[in-house]
């Protein structure tokens, strides 16, 4: 199964959403796809969804997921990555009016350099780096306080005192 995770800040992430709805009708993806969709107003058509789940329910979908899809948020990677699973990471973009800036591309680039997960950059490529994903060694989290992690978390610091 695939969880799709799009965050729970106050933006849309209907880009991510309606290519899975599409990678499922073309039949580019067989697995069992579920999203939590967060702000985004996109309905799925043919994958199970909820706008928000209860953190056990959250926890019990990151723990079935044999692949997490989601948004570059250092909480949602993390928890994916926490939990063993394989990723594939779509940054939100300012251009398509996801967030505030492009900071999800840093976060992205930070965990793709250490080769913890797959980065899809365009959208229309998000089959294929499913694939990859799938059959690619990844480097694994071992705790939380990892290298990446202490790099990340320094780096929200900084950028917090900057607003």
């Amino acid at each position: 199964m695939i969880f799709v995770i799009t965050g729970t800040q106050k933006f849309e992430f209907n880009r991510l959403l309606r290519a899975m709805d599409e990678l499922l009708a073309n039949k580019e993806i067989t697995d069992k796809v579920f999203a939590q969709t967060g702000y985004s107003t996109y309905i799925p058509q043919n994958y199970g969804y909820s706008q928000y789940l209860p953190m056990s329910e959250f926890e019990k979908y990151v723990s079935e997921a044999s692949l997490i899809v989601c948004h570059s948020g250092g909480a949602a990677i993390n928890t994916a990555l926490k939990a063993g699973k394989i990723v594939v990471t779509v940054p939100r973009l300012q251009k398509f009016n996801e967030h505030v800036d492009d900071h999800q591309l840093e976060i992205a680039k930070k965990y793709g350099d250490s080769n913890y997960l797959e980065i899809c950059y365009d959208i229309e490529k998000l089959s294929e780096h499913i694939e990859i994903a799938k059959n690619k060694e990844f480097a694994k989290l071992e705790n939380s306080k990892s290298k990446i992690v202490d790099i990340i978390d320094k780096w929200l610091e900084e950028g917090e005192r900057m607003c």
